[in-house]
């Protein structure tokens, strides 16, 4: 069995563009207060073939070449090699197009019930008559709201499998409501010890974030219980 290792780097959501790797130290937010969720890196993958890049996004993608194409721009200046996005189904060819030229990786972010990619799944369907290099990011707690399996759309999905952001959500599951009522990892009513399982039985090569998105004032005591949690998690399967 695999071992996935914590790797205790901070990135701020806040920012436009998001990169950290392990020898880089979280970038700054110049007094700024920080308003969106802190990730904490889960993953460090086996240097000789993980991606171990930072992930930029998420980007909204229409059909305007202009603006997709600028956004791939960005993200290959800031030296990223993935790009969290939402494109429309019409953009996908424009997204495969642009991703050839650049050679980066586009992950297709599900976010909920309301959302055009509700679930992982979905978000699966889409991507496959296109480049490889278009894959997922599997939200956990948004694909779980919008009455998906986080867990199973892991090992489904493991081949084109990007960046996954791992929450916890007290629900409701399968409605369509936005609010992602995000508590605590092993607050809520995800299987959470599922997730970790089913990375490490795909030998998951790239990037999982904690997303914590409760008490903004105050995210890092909740942030340090999630990755305790998920630290116990992986020592009882070693």
């Amino acid at each position: 069995m695999k071992k996935i290792d914590l790797i205790a780097t901070l990135c701020f959501l806040a920012l436009p563009l998001l990169g950290a790797d392990s020898s880089s130290p979280a970038p700054a937010n110049n007094g700024r207060k920080v308003e969106k969720p802190i990730n904490y890196v889960l993953t460090k993958p086996d240097p000789l073939v993980g991606d171990w890049q930072g992930t930029g996004g998420v980007v909204d993608f229409t059909t305007n070449e202009n603006a997709v194409r600028k956004a791939f721009e960005n993200v290959c200046a800031a030296g990223l090699k993935t790009m969290c996005a939402r494109p429309t189904p019409e953009a996908l060819p424009l997204v495969e197009k642009l991703l050839k030229e650049h050679d980066i990786k586009v992950a297709i972010h599900d976010h909920g019930p309301t959302d055009l990619y509700p679930t992982g799944e979905d978000a699966w369907k889409a991507v496959q008559p296109y480049d490889k290099r278009i894959g997922l990011c599997i939200d956990v707690g948004h694909a779980w709201r919008a009455g998906g399996d986080p867990a199973a759309e892991i090992l489904e999905c493991h081949e084109r499998l990007y960046p996954v952001h791992l929450k916890d959500s007290r629900g409701p599951k399968g409605t369509g409501t936005k609010d992602p009522s995000p508590v605590i990892i092993g607050h809520g009513a995800l299987d959470i010890r599922a997730v970790p399982a089913a990375l490490v039985e795909v030998q998951f090569q790239y990037r999982a974030d904690f997303e914590y998105e409760e008490r903004a004032e105050d995210q890092l005591p909740g942030l340090a219980e999630s990755v305790g949690y998920v630290r116990g998690i992986l020592a009882g399967m070693a």
